[in-house]
């Protein structure tokens, strides 16, 4: 058994040791010195600067007025001379006692108060020849010097004796607090049994334990640590959550007061909205009237037509009441995309591009008038924000559980997101936070409602649904519908549909563009078609991508990429390898017109990914296109 430290034991093992007391005396005398000693010299500096200051106000105030009197007795001493009268060398003083400064001699009287002090300080006036001189003023040091030394004794014991106390009271608790377990411990191994601990199940044999002295001291004290650590850890937490506590009830205030609000504007719009009616039906009298004068029809048509516009506006007010009930249905996406693609195109300029994309079959239960709607909103917003030959984007896809964990969605649920993306200027930054607010709009002056958004984002918080705005940092908006998926509706895997055959199997596809969602798009379609992708988001790695496998059938790129142009980079890899062929398709952030002969396939109109495969099958099999506006081939097709 190693053997145990018995001289710690024996330290320890009395009250109060010899050798303890000693180390105890000497160090509280050693400590005791070193407070007294600065303490000393604290009190020396104060007693420096009362002694200066009040020869500083002597000399100042009270010096003139001596010295006028010892003028007087020396002029009585001169005339005394003059007379034959010889007198002694006379001293006159005055001390400063505790109480007053006192005349001892000379001409002003004794006794009479002239400063008042707390230290003594003398004025001599000495002369020679019978004539007093100049007056000299000093402090009596005997006296400073007994009063440091009064103070040092005083202070000198009571600081050792305070040291020893303090001493004797760290002894008594480390051996209550420390010693006496690890004696219970120490006597157990020594008497040869096992010390079992319940909490722990710890075991402690005397064969295997050993009194490390101030080992069991440093683990104590790990432990106390660690303790610390862990509590300023949940300290943190609670932190956080009482900051994120703040966030929701602010969040809940405002909930609670565009609730009010939509009360407010579902009363107020019933009313106008009888008024409305009243003065409709009045009009409508009113037009009836054969002997009516043409000038006067003209105005009450204006009048109806500002009734209409008063009419739709009030409809739109009451969608945003939360008391409005939508009419709820099962709606596939892939037959609302198909709607999109019949209804979107007329609301989009000819001098602009519209692409709709769907990559999910997903069902959801939802309004389709509102969905519908919705979208229109936002497609018409971005119409009108795009310059020409811009670009707009529908994608319809799943969406992946990170991204509804960013967007603050519950992981577990099933999300659709149609997104629409434009390449327009994009929303000033002090103008997004009140994107959603009611009567706010960036079309001022140009008939904005500023009710569109507002009646969309109420729409999607009744689904239990989101509408995110993002920017496009190369210029454009990105608005992202988030529609949950009913928990008792089938949700089908997407598979997008094949066209005869395979025709891309056994064959490489490169998709290069600067989005990586429009990537990811693509990809997936050209993966359903047999191919094998890779995917670059710029011109160095898609130049790399070719270097390592040359060999590619199709080449899809956007016009513009973050270190160049795709068009160029077409026909370089065009003139490689006549083989490829080179698809060039906009995408949602370009607005840059397009060479007609940048690549085989230009493809700048609104577009299925089904028309995309479409004509990657004919070009393949060398078909015909046929006559499709705006896609151009450069063999003449």
């Amino acid at each position: 058994m190693p053997a145990i430290n018995h001289q710690g034991r024996k330290i320890f093992s009395s009250p109060l040791s010899r050798q303890y007391l000693t180390w105890t005396i000497l160090f509280g005398a050693t400590l005791s010195l070193i407070i007294t000693t600065a303490e000393i010299y604290d009190y020396y500096l104060g007693l420096r600067y009362d002694l200066n200051h009040t020869l500083d106000r002597i000399s100042t105030t009270y010096l003139s007025a001596l010295g006028r009197s010892l003028w007087e007795y020396n002029e009585v001493q001169s005339q005394l001379i003059l007379d034959g009268i010889t007198l002694d060398e006379r001293v006159m003083a005055v001390k400063i006692n505790s109480d007053t400064l006192m005349l001892s001699s000379g001409l002003i009287p004794a006794g009479e108060t002239v400063i008042k002090s707390d230290v003594p300080v003398y004025i001599q006036a000495s002369g020679k020849n019978n004539y007093l001189g100049d007056l000299v003023l000093y402090a009596d040091m005997d006296w400073a010097f007994r009063q440091v030394y009064q103070f040092a004794s005083t202070r000198l014991l009571s600081n050792f004796i305070k040291s020893i106390s303090l001493l004797l009271f760290g002894f008594f608790a480390f051996r209550i607090l420390v010693n006496r377990p690890l004696e219970t411990i120490s006597h157990f191994v020594a008497s040869g049994k096992t010390l079992r601990v319940p909490v722990e199940k710890l075991e402690i044999d005397r064969n295997t334990f050993a009194y490390a002295g101030w080992d069991e001291i440093d683990d104590v004290v790990s432990a106390v640590n660690q303790l610390g650590y862990e509590l300023q850890h949940h300290i943190g937490k609670v932190v956080t959550m009482m900051r994120e506590a703040e966030a929701v009830n602010l969040r809940l205030l405002e909930a609670m007061r565009m609730e009010s609000l939509g009360r407010q504007v579902s009363s107020i719009t019933h009313e106008f909205n009888n008024s409305l009616v009243i003065i409709s039906g009045a009009i409508e009298l009113i037009s009836a009237s054969d002997a009516l004068p043409n000038e006067a029809r003209d105005r009450l048509q204006v009048a109806e037509s500002s009734v209409r516009n008063a009419s739709l506006l009030t409809r739109q007010l009451l969608r945003y009441s939360a008391k409005t009930a939508h009419s709820m249905s099962t709606l596939g996406m892939d037959a609302f995309s198909a709607e999109l693609e019949e209804i979107l195109p007329v609301l989009v300029s000819r001098k602009n591009s519209l692409v709709v994309l769907c990559m999910t079959r997903m069902v959801l239960h939802i309004s389709k008038e509102m969905l519908l709607s919705s979208v229109i909103n936002l497609v018409k917003n971005a119409n009108e924000a795009v310059t020409e030959n811009g670009n707009i984007s529908v994608v319809i896809r799943d969406l992946s559980a990170q991204l509804a964990g960013s967007y603050q969605l519950d992981k577990n649920n099933t999300y659709v997101a149609i997104d629409v993306i434009d390449n327009g200027p994009g929303i000033p930054v002090s103008m997004r936070s009140k994107l959603f607010e009611p009567f706010f709009t960036t079309k001022s002056g140009q008939g904005g409602t500023g009710l569109g958004l507002w009646t969309l984002n109420n729409f999607m918080q009744q689904i239990g649904g989101k509408v995110v705005y993002r920017h496009v940092e190369a210029g454009g908006s990105h608005f992202s519908l988030i529609l949950p998926v009913s928990q008792d509706q089938a949700a089908p895997e997407y598979r997008p549909q094949v066209l005869s055959g395979h025709f891309l199997a056994g064959r490489t596809a490169l998709v290069v563009d600067g989005d990586s969602d429009f990537c990811e798009i693509l990809r997936v379609f050209l993966v359903s078609q047999g191919a094998t992708v890779r995917v670059a988001g710029t011109l160095r790695k898609a130049e790399a991508l070719l270097a390592e496998s040359p060999a590619c059938a199709v080449l899809v790129s956007n016009v513009t990429l973050p270190d160049g142009e795709g068009a160029a980079f077409l026909q370089s890899a065009q003139q490689t390898d006549p083989a490829t062929i080179t698809v060039l398709i906009s995408s949602p952030l370009t607005a840059i017109p397009v060479d007609k002969r940048a690549a085989d396939l230009c493809l700048t109109r609104p577009i299925s990914l089904l028309q995309l495969g479409g004509f990657l099958a004919k070009k393949i099999k060398g078909e015909s296109l046929g006559e499709v506006e705006d896609v151009h081939d450069t063999e003449g097709l």
